[in-house]
């Protein structure tokens, strides 16, 4: 049975090799051989990867698991709060909120609400107006100044009459007029940085102060609920248009009726006397 050149299947040896006359191969190189082909063929695939991202730029993104069911369109809403929890993504949506969180370009900006900007430019005549007849009280109260110098000043010591006074004179305006020329020149400042027309446009929604708001070379960044507060404002201007629009349009279409209402009379009278005139001549 075992003798002689028998061509039967050769038999494996306890450790793994062949019993006959081939290449004796134990476990242990086969799996050095594979090992190796492995290692191989994945450093050449990490090589391609590594150079794949160094010509591509990079997003990373934070995958939240659903549910535990594997189910699709399960959303269990414990179970994605703790992995948010865990992950620090509420933790850094709170820090985002305590800055700055809403931010965009100047442009944007600007086209989004620049609704705000509507009428500026009458409300800036008004104000150049008003100027200028605040310089003439200016000039009449320096002469009053003049000639109540000494009262003035007696007055100024603590009562509610100097007090009154100095109001109706326009003593303690210095501030305020300090005021005003910071504000026109922090807006000069800024339209030098094409940044004036968003500055004046967090004026006009009263979120000038720079607690609300800064500046950056491209991005105006806002405090969590400007967004919001300068989206109501655009609301409350348009409606306001609307409204401004409405009376325009009733406007115009009761004098366009009225005109219309003229014209059919005098050619219904025409044509009344016409028909007069044809039965006068028939009779």
């Amino acid at each position: 049975g075992n003798g002689g050149g028998g061509g039967g299947a050769p038999m494996m040896t306890a450790r793994g090799g062949r019993k006959g006359g081939g290449k004796m191969t134990t476990l242990s190189e086969r799996l050095r051989a594979g090992i190796g082909q492995v290692s191989g063929s994945g450093g050449k695939a990490t090589e391609g990867l590594m150079a794949t991202l160094q010509v591509t730029t990079l997003h990373y993104i934070r995958c939240v698991k659903p549910n535990d069911g594997m189910a699709a369109f399960g959303f269990e809403q414990a179970r994605v709060l703790r992995q948010l929890q865990y992950s620090g993504v509420l933790e850094m949506v709170r820090i985002r909120r305590s800055g700055f969180p809403n931010r965009m370009p100047f442009a944007e900006f600007e086209t989004k609400f620049g609704a705000l900007l509507l009428g500026l430019e009458a409300a800036r005549k008004k104000k150049e107006e008003e100027s200028i007849e605040l310089t003439k009280n200016d000039r009449a109260k320096s002469k009053m100044r003049s000639s109540l110098d000494g009262r003035t000043m007696s007055l100024r010591r603590g009562s509610g009459a100097a007090k009154a006074l100095a109001a109706k004179i326009g003593i303690g305006g210095a501030a305020a007029k300090s005021e005003a020329n910071q504000a026109q020149a922090e807006l000069e400042a800024q339209s030098a940085l094409g940044r004036g027309d968003c500055l004046l446009i967090l004026r006009q929604a009263n979120l000038h102060e720079y607690r609300h708001y800064q500046f950056g070379k491209t991005l105006v960044f806002l405090r969590n609920g400007v967004e919001a507060m300068l989206n109501n404002a655009v609301s409350s201007r348009m409606k306001a248009v609307l409204w401004f629009q409405k009376l325009a349009r009733g406007r115009v279409a009761r004098a366009a009726f009225a005109t219309r209402q003229e014209e059919l009379l005098a050619v219904r009278a025409a044509a009344e006397a016409a028909r007069a005139k044809r039965a006068a001549a028939s009779a």
